[in-house]
């Protein structure tokens, strides 16, 4: 999660490898119970003051973090 324009805004993950472009890969975490690696969509900004969050969400640590803001902002 982090902020845009004064919203709160986080993006879906996924445990399906791709070599597509709006993915990036964020590793191992706490969202995941299975341990699997996962990958930040890119495509799909999630207004998280908009909609209720239907599955289970996690704070990527800030180096993560970083790594997807980036890939976001090169992807627009």
């Amino acid at each position: 999660m982090g902020t845009l324009d004064g919203r709160r805004i986080g993006l879906a993950l996924t445990s399906q490898p791709s070599d597509r472009h709006d993915r990036v890969k964020v590793g191992t975490g706490p969202w995941d119970r299975e341990g699997r690696t996962s990958y930040a969509k890119l495509d799909r900004l999630i207004d998280l003051e908009a909609s209720p969050i239907r599955r289970e969400g996690a704070v990527l640590d800030r180096a993560r973090f970083e790594r997807v803001a980036a890939a976001l902002r090169r992807s627009n």
